[in-house]
C-alpha cells in the first residue's frame, strides 16, 4: 500500500513537470507531424502523426517545421498546459533565375527579399530573407511571411564576374520600383521571377584617409569599408598603395554611402 501511494506521488510530480499539446497547419487545420517543439530553447520533441507533442514544463516554446514560419509561444500564468494548441503558418516562397547581359547564369550571387517596415517612426527597406544562386543561376527564397517584397541581386564573386555588375532590383533597375513589387500569400510560391543583370559604369570615388592630427595612417588600416545608406551595397576596398591612405572605388551607383568600422579605425577620418 505504501509503495502504491509513493508511486502515485512520483507519477503526479512527473506529470506536473511536463506539458503537451498539438500542432496544426494554420490554413487547413490539419495536424502537423515532424514539427520540432523546443522547451526553453533546449529540450525538444517532434510531433507524431497526430501533431501531438510532450516536452518538459517551460515558460517558452519554440516550434519549427520545414515549409512553415517558426513560432514562439509564451505560457501565461494560469494557462492550461495539458492540451495546448499551436498553429503554424505555411511559409511563402519567391524563386527564379539570374543571368548576365549575355544570358549566362550568374552563379554565387546573393539574392535578397526586402520589404518596407516602419522602425522608430521611420519607414525603411529591410532585409527579410536571402539565398545564393546555384550553378544554374537559380535561387529560392523561402521562410517568407505573406506580404509584398522587392528582390535584389548582387554578384559576390568578382573574381569571375565583371565588377561593373552592381546590385540591381527585379525586373532590372538600380532602385526598387512598383513594377518590381512581388506580393505573396501565406504558403504561396511565386516562381519565374527571372531577370538579367546589366553592366553599369557608375561613378568612381577617389580620396584619401588621414589621421585627425594629420599624421600617417596606422599600418593596421588596410582599406576602407563602404556601405550604402540603404544597406544594399557593401564592400571592402584596399588602399591603392600600402599605408598611403589613398583609395579608388569604381562603378558605384549614385547614392549615399558611409565608411564602416573596423577596417578604417576610429582615429581616421
Amino acid at each position: 500500500m505504501r509503495a502504491a501511494v509513493l508511486l502515485l506521488i512520483v507519477a503526479s510530480a512527473l506529470a506536473a513537470q511536463t506539458m503537451e499539446g498539438h500542432v496544426y497547419d494554420a490554413l487547413t487545420g490539419a495536424p502537423l507531424s515532424g514539427a520540432l517543439v523546443s522547451a526553453n530553447f533546449s529540450d525538444a520533441s517532434r510531433t507524431d502523426a497526430a501533431g501531438h507533442f510532450r516536452v518538459p514544463a517551460s515558460f517558452n516554446l519554440r516550434i519549427a517545421r520545414a515549409g512553415y514560419l517558426r513560432a514562439d509561444h509564451t505560457i501565461m500564468g494560469g494557462q492550461q498546459t495539458s492540451d495546448l494548441r499551436i498553429d503554424l503558418t505555411p511559409a511563402s516562397v519567391i524563386s527564379g533565375k539570374l543571368m548576365d547581359e549575355d544570358g549566362f547564369a550568374v552563379e554565387g550571387a546573393s539574392v535578397v527579399a526586402l520589404r518596407y517596415q516602419t522602425i522608430n517612426g521611420e519607414r525603411k527597406l529591410e532585409r527579410a530573407w536571402q539565398d545564393n544562386t546555384n550553378d544554374l543561376g537559380e535561387y529560392r527564397i523561402a521562410a517568407l511571411s505573406a506580404g509584398s517584397y522587392y528582390i535584389q541581386a548582387r554578384p559576390l564573386n568578382l573574381a569571375i564576374w565583371d565588377n561593373r555588375y552592381v546590385p540591381e532590383y527585379f525586373p532590372g533597375s538600380m532602385q526598387p520600383t512598383g513594377e518590381g513589387l512581388i506580393e505573396v500569400k501565406a504558403g504561396e510560391e511565386r516562381g519565374g521571377i527571372d531577370f538579367r543583370l546589366t553592366k553599369y559604369e557608375g561613378v568612381t570615388l577617389e580620396g584619401s584617409l588621414s589621421m585627425a592630427d594629420g599624421g600617417p595612417i596606422p599600418r593596421r588600416v588596410m582599406g576602407i569599408q563602404l556601405q550604402s545608406a540603404d544597406f544594399s551595397i557593401a564592400g571592402f576596398y584596399p588602399l591603392r598603395k600600402p599605408f598611403d591612405g589613398t583609395f579608388r572605388i569604381p562603378h558605384l551607383p549614385p547614392g549615399s554611402y558611409r565608411s564602416e568600422e573596423p577596417r578604417v579605425g576610429k582615429e581616421c577620418r
